[in-house]
């Protein structure tokens, strides 16, 4: 799958640059200089927006799969791709729960209990 375009600082949702931000402080990276911390925090957002796209894909209806696959063609901004799962995945909350504790793991390099 193509990344999503670059993101926008200013459209980037906050709840998710929030979590980011405590993620990678807790990953020891909060000692970086500000500029350097801006880009890390863009790359995990795409990184993020991508994770959550597939574990989404995970949770759709099989007979979305198809405009699933053309959403994607379409390279899709990050604004894009949260309408896009708001309207198509049933229990978005719970999928994204889930996908936010998944992908914490495998960032901090924690074990699956």
């Amino acid at each position: 799958m193509d990344q999503i375009q670059k993101i926008d600082i200013e459209k980037a949702d906050k709840r998710i640059l929030t979590y980011l931000e405590d993620l990678l402080e807790r990953k020891g990276m909060g000692i970086m200089p500000p500029n350097i911390l801006a880009d890390m925090l863009m790359d995990l957002y795409i990184r993020f927006n991508n994770h959550i796209l597939l574990s989404a894909m995970q949770k759709m209806d099989p007979e979305k799969y198809k405009l699933f696959d053309e959403f994607i063609e379409s390279n899709p901004t990050a604004e894009d791709a949260q309408k896009f799962l708001e309207e198509n995945v049933e229990n978005l909350d719970e999928v994204m729960g889930e996908s936010m504790a998944e992908f914490e793991k495998v960032y901090l390099g924690e074990k699956a209990v």
